[in-house]
């Protein structure tokens, strides 16, 4: 199977938007529940337990985040590697026929 820069790059894009996703549930759960000096032990509970849950599948959100990230960044350079690679394997067929052509003629 052949990996291209544009499955690496997906792959760079998907990490990216669960990374802002977790950070979009973090901040939203801090949004929707403020806390007031007025708020009863009870009240003041319920809301930390809320922000804990956002908490939770935020970090969730962005540990899958870097194994995306990660995984497309490696896919990145193993394509650009594989690529100079072949370059310079290209060159060097190249200029073995050269010498292979010269030699005939002489």
């Amino acid at each position: 199977m052949r990996i291209t820069r544009q499955t690496a790059l997906f792959l760079i894009l998907i990490g990216a938007v669960l990374r802002l996703r977790g950070c979009a549930i973090f901040g939203g759960s801090m949004a929707a529940t403020p806390f007031g000096a007025g708020d009863s032990e009870e009240v003041a509970m319920k809301k930390l337990e809320l922000v804990a849950e956002s908490m939770k599948e935020a970090s969730q959100s962005w540990d899958l985040s870097w194994w995306f990230l990660g995984a497309g960044v490696a896919l990145l350079f193993r394509s650009l590697f594989w690529q100079k690679a072949n370059q310079a394997r290209h060159g060097l067929k190249s200029l073995e026929r050269r010498h292979a052509k010269s030699r005939r003629r002489r």
